[in-house]
């Protein structure tokens, strides 16, 4: 996506400098919280669907120890996603028992394909739906997902557009070029002078006077 500090095409917040490549913006807020995103990626890695039903909603290498059907049963991701284009899913139930586990299509993969312990698996794997796999689970099965990549565009207001492949969106390599600011942010210095929203409280507030005080 091509973007400088006029561009109005985020979704999210109009206009100002938000679509400029810079560090920071006028709102705080949002440069000191990025290093929550991975933890609440993490976090929603993977889901309870049911007492018997576990769903592997984003993909990365992980684990999880839970139980499914009074079973305790550990499962691992293995995989480098988004840097290659599958999930190897390790299922070890503390016996053999019966659940289903539940994978992820991506809206943008219309070419997926699902084996278990190495054979084809025969469902439909629609893009943006969510597939179970419900069967008997024993020790050391193993469910492989294949995303291959696509390549897409998406286009926004504004003559926006980005190119992606798979889950990953292409940008121009830009030569950084590091400045401290010493003053406002450039969308307050043109204009948005904080003595617009900033009011100082007086020292002594006016006294109210109600009818018959």
């Amino acid at each position: 996506m091509i973007a400088n500090h006029t561009s109005n095409h985020n979704r999210l917040m109009r206009g100002f400098n938000w679509m400029s490549y810079r560090p920071d913006h006028e709102v705080q807020c949002c440069p000191g919280n990025v290093h929550r995103a991975m933890p609440n990626f993490v976090a929603r890695q993977w889901l309870k669907g049911s007492d018997s039903e576990l769903i592997a909603a984003l993909y990365g290498p992980g684990q999880i120890r839970t139980d499914l059907a009074g079973v305790p049963v550990t499962i691992t991701a293995h995989t480098a996603y988004p840097s290659e284009q599958a999930i190897d899913f390790d299922l070890q139930p503390a016996r053999a028992v019966r659940f289903k586990f539940t994978v992820r299509i991506p809206g943008w993969c219309h070419a997926a394909k699902l084996s278990l312990n190495g054979q084809p698996l025969d469902l439909p794997l629609t893009a943006g739906t969510f597939v179970p796999v419900e069967r008997l689970w024993r020790p050391g099965d193993s469910l492989r997902l294949d995303l291959p990549f696509e390549l897409g565009l998406q286009r926004f207001p504004k003559g926006g557009i980005s190119i992606d492949y798979g889950p990953l969106t292409f940008s121009l390599p830009i030569t950084a070029h590091v400045e401290v600011e010493s003053g406002d942010s450039p969308t307050i210095s043109a204009g948005l002078s904080t003595k617009n929203y900033i009011h100082p409280v007086p020292k002594a507030l006016p006294r109210i006077s109600r009818p018959g005080s």
